[in-house]
């Protein structure tokens, strides 16, 4: 078993907040993906990168290429 580090702990806590407010169908509807599982996989997030209060360049341009929205926190406004 691998052992446990604070970032993947940081990681799944904030997959698991995303999960909870973005619906399978929000995805399918507004982005090229088909489902959370699939979106996530995709996300470019590093131990640096995850979005606490500034979004990184990155994670924008992400959002931008395969959403429907120009940005990180457009796409969150969409989903709370």
């Amino acid at each position: 078993m691998q052992p446990v580090n604070q970032y993947n702990m940081d990681l799944f806590r904030f997959y698991q907040a995303l999960k909870s407010q973005i619906t399978d169908e929000l995805i399918k509807d507004t982005t090229q993906f088909e489902n959370f599982e699939e979106f996530i996989t995709f996300l470019p997030l590093s131990n640096e990168s995850l979005p606490k209060d500034e979004p990184t360049e990155e994670l924008d341009q992400f959002i931008s290429d395969t959403t429907d929205y120009s940005c990180w926190l457009d796409f969150l406004n969409t989903c709370c």
